[in-house]
């Protein structure tokens, strides 16, 4: 952790007053991500979009049958190159540039997420649902794994592969949602009785 985050999150633990900071999570962002999402959400359909065309344009105007199959297999080319590059990233899922600023602090007593420049701050009591999903010990894909928050206000965090270790991110929130919930209903338990 750099010590610029480790600053950040002790600041934001006291302003908030959530105890002391126990890890905390930052997106990777690389140039590869980028070229990634430039690669899809550009390239891709631009080349489709011109290959269907003049394959359209052929077509119409009857010429040789032999420009259509020339089209067709760059359509096809164009098609495993995406799926190549899928399975180069191992899947992972396209990282758009606005979430390469994700962080999440973890504390004591919540947890605060920061995109940009908006702030998330969640107490662990104030959770009503927590949903972490990780593949099956067979598949072994950490790219699949999930972490959903549902707050007592209606909004949803998610993380997801992204986030380096969503695995450690997802066993700890997992935990300590559990702990703090626990925890909350004896205590309430035991001022009714």
């Amino acid at each position: 952790m750099s010590e610029q985050l480790a600053v950040e999150g002790h600041q934001l633990g006291e302003q908030y007053q959530f105890g002391s900071l126990m890890i905390t999570f930052k997106v990777r962002y690389r140039r590869a991500d980028f070229l990634h999402a430039l690669y899809l959400s550009t390239i891709v359909p631009c080349l489709s979009l011109l290959l269907f065309t003049a394959m359209g344009f052929a077509l119409f105007f009857n010429l040789q049958t032999n420009l259509v199959y020339v089209f067709t297999g760059a359509l096809l080319l164009l098609y495993i190159s995406t799926i190549y590059l899928h399975w180069a990233r191992r899947y992972r899922p396209m990282l758009p540039p606005y979430k390469k600023d994700l962080r999440a602090h973890i504390y004591q007593l919540g947890m605060i997420c920061i995109q940009e420049d908006r702030i998330e701050v969640v107490r662990w009591t104030e959770i009503t649902r927590v949903r972490y999903r990780h593949p099956a010990p067979q598949h072994m894909a950490a790219f699949a794994s999930t972490l959903k928050l549902w707050h007592n206000d209606g909004k949803k965090l998610t993380f997801d592969s992204n986030m380096p270790e969503i695995d450690a991110l997802g066993r700890l929130v997992e935990r300590e949602y559990g702990r703090h919930q626990h925890g909350h209903t004896t205590a309430t338990i035991n001022k009714q009785a």
